[in-house]
């Protein structure tokens, strides 16, 4: 672990003085000036297309990473630290909602549903198996 606390200290020191930066300086100043004047799509639309962009960054994350169920965790423990403990922490987010957010993650299974089939193990498969 010594021989890893080096890398993970200037990590973590560039980390934290890059997100400073940018959110004070870049990121806050822009967010105050831009208040949306509405939706841009209808609810049901907006479902569709972010569900459409999570099912294709799970399946280039599983093709990197090659495990489904590893590739899905990888993306929903960034997200709970990103969203969940970052928001509870700057006052964002209540403490309610981002346990409620850090339990349902929707898209976390798609990955490994997608990969079973194509490896033809999927549910779908077995059931062509029984018949």
């Amino acid at each position: 672990m010594s021989d890893r606390m080096k890398p993970i200290l200037g990590a973590l020191v560039a980390g934290y003085v890059i997100n400073f930066a940018l959110i004070t300086y870049f990121f806050g100043p822009i967010l105050a000036n831009d208040a949306p004047a509405g939706a841009m799509v209808p609810a049901w639309l907006s479902m569709a297309i972010v569900s459409v962009l999570s099912i294709l960054f799970y399946d280039w994350v599983n093709q990197a990473v090659g495990a489904p169920v590893r590739s899905a965790m990888i993306v929903a423990v960034s997200q709970i630290l990103i969203l969940d403990v970052y928001f509870v922490l700057n006052g964002t987010r209540g403490i309610a909602a981002a346990g409620a957010g850090a339990l349902y993650h929707p898209d976390v299974h798609k990955a490994r549903f997608k990969s079973n089939a194509r490896r033809k193990k999927g549910p779908a498969a077995r059931r062509r198996a029984n018949i």
